[in-house]
C-alpha cells in the first residue's frame, strides 16, 4: 500500500474503534507496480517514485484468516474487476464496498457482479470512463 494512504487509514480507524486495518494492496495477481508519489504528472522527468507490492486477493484473505469483512475498498489501479472476481466468495457478506473503475466496461462488469447482493449508494463518475462507486449490501 501507499505509505501515506496507509497512515491516514490507520489514523481514521483509531477513531472508529473495533476496526482493524490490514496493510495489504490487493490485486488480481501478485505483482509489483511503480507509483509516482510526487509530482503526479508522469511526463515530468524527475520526481519521487515507489515500488508497491500487490498480492492476489483471494489467497491473501485466506492467509490472513479473514472470514468476515465489513468494509472493503478496492482501488487496484485498473484491476478492480479482477479483485472483485477473486473475492467472490466474500462479496455477498461485505456490508460496504467502495470500488474504483477506469472504463465504462469495468463499471458495467462491477455492477453486474455486485447487483445481486448490493445496491449502488453513491458514486462519482469522471467523464464517464473513470470514477468510484459505493455499494451497500441489500440485506
Amino acid at each position: 500500500m501507499d505509505p501515506l494512504a496507509l497512515h491516514l487509514l490507520q489514523q481514521n480507524a483509531l477513531s472508529l474503534g473495533n476496526c482493524h486495518v490490514h496493510p495489504v494492496g490487493l490485486a488480481g495477481q501478485n505483482s509489483l507496480r511503480t507509483r509516482r508519489l510526487w509530482p503526479e504528472d508522469s511526463q515530468t522527468e524527475w520526481g519521487v517514485e515507489q515500488v508497491l507490492v500487490f498480492r492476489e486477493a483471494k489467497a491473501t484473505l485466506q492467509e490472513l484468516g479473514l472470514e468476515h469483512i465489513d468494509v472493503l475498498r478496492v482501488a487496484a489501479g485498473g484491476q478492480g474487476v479482477e479483485v472483485l472476481a477473486s473475492l467472490e466468495p466474500w462479496l455477498k457478506d461485505v456490508k460496504v464496498i467502495y470500488v474504483e473503475f477506469g472504463s465504462e466496461q469495468a463499471r458495467k462488469q462491477i455492477d453486474q457482479m455486485l447487483d445481486p447482493s448490493h445496491m449502488i449508494w453513491q458514486g462519482e463518475i469522471i467523464a464517464g470512463q473513470r470514477g468510484s462507486l459505493c455499494y451497500l449490501r441489500r440485506a
